[in-house]
């Protein structure tokens, strides 16, 4: 996408001309917990839109009916583009929104932590842990700036 900067504001008409990068895209979201393994899911989508070194991020998964497996514990969710300097972050710098839609409809917050490697911490929005159960359906997105 290239466009004119300026036109009918500025003084000149013209301030100058910009390129800008933006692509949208899908990309196999996964869900991991802290100990143990899934069975299965019914639905595990990931959505981007990359705009310069912005990207948002809208991830949905649906645990199968007798998907849980021996999951338990941390859920985490993986990032589509490695996030810009990890070793610069203090503490927690992005947080994602959502909510757990099937059963509880507990409002969820997701964590960037440092050290996770583009993987980010999902938390019920107490901070407690959110364990994964058969036919739960987490839904969470945001953005983030990308290396």
């Amino acid at each position: 996408m290239s466009g004119i900067i300026g036109g009918a504001g500025s003084k000149s008409g013209v301030i100058g001309t910009t390129e800008l990068d933006y692509e949208e895209g899908s990309y196999t979201a996964t869900m991991t917990s802290a100990s143990g393994s899934f069975a299965n899911f019914a639905q595990n989508t990931g959505r981007y839109i990359l705009t310069g070194k912005l990207v948002w991020v809208r991830v949905e998964f649906k645990i199968g009916a007798s998907g849980n497996g021996n999951a338990s514990g941390d859920l985490y969710f993986n990032l589509p583009f490695a996030v810009k300097n990890q070793s610069s972050i203090h503490g927690i710098d992005f947080i994602a929104t959502g909510s757990e839609q099937y059963a509880t409809g507990t409002m969820l917050q997701g964590r960037f932590q440092r050290g996770l490697n583009s993987l980010v911490n999902i938390k019920s929005n107490d901070h407690a842990n959110v364990g994964p159960a058969n036919n739960y359906s987490y839904v969470m997105s945001m953005q983030y700036e990308v290396a």
